[in-house]
């Protein structure tokens, strides 16, 4: 039971959030926001590819794939790119997106603030 919180966690920050990020990114797309919305896609899309490679055996792994994912959430670089798009999306009032980003937020704080007390 004590691994249970952990492993939301970490659910929540690798799998969930940058998933809602990349489905605003697609919506931005569709909604003729095509720089904004393939920079959020492509990022997270990476993270995502990233966070799969990694359970793949080390022999069968692209070199580099993982290695790129882990820097740009070391960096936190989806959740700059991800607050740009979410001031962007409300600049042009496209809510939708906006509103995917601000749960995205919300669950990157509550995976954070939860892996921070279970380690």
């Amino acid at each position: 039971m004590s691994t249970l919180k952990p492993v939301a966690a970490i659910c929540l920050l690798v799998f969930v959030e940058p998933l809602l990020d990349g489905l605003a990114g697609y919506l931005l797309i569709h909604d003729g926001h095509e720089i904004f919305g393939t920079i959020l896609f492509s990022i997270n899309a990476l993270i995502v590819a990233g966070a799969l490679f990694a359970f793949v055996p080390g022999r069968l792994r692209l070199p580099g794939g993982d290695t790129l994912a882990a820097a740009m959430v070391r960096n936190e670089i989806n959740v700059w790119v991800g607050l740009a798009a979410l001031v962007y999306s409300v600049v042009v009032r496209d809510w939708l997106p906006a509103l995917i980003l601000v749960v995205g937020v919300a669950l990157l704080a509550i995976g954070r603030r939860r892996l921070g007390g279970a380690l």
